[in-house]
């Protein structure tokens, strides 16, 4: 899964990553503005990702796993 993501979401970034039950499944630091993260050690299913850069302007969005 590849996330791009604006220069201000690379210092002290996270990714994480939220199944429907909203148990957390994953987290990645932000090290780049075209992050990948492997999902592929995730069940197929429907994911909340969520992208937080720790100053109250979360970016939330939903992917499917096949």
């Amino acid at each position: 899964l590849n996330i791009v993501s604006p220069e201000k979401f690379m210092n002290n970034s996270l990714i994480e990553v939220y199944d429907l039950s909203g148990n957390l499944k994953m987290t990645q630091k932000i090290t780049t503005s075209n992050e990948k993260i492997r999902v592929n050690n995730l069940p197929s299913g429907v994911y909340i990702l969520k992208v937080d850069n720790g100053d109250g302007e979360p970016i939330v969005s939903k992917f499917i796993k096949k």
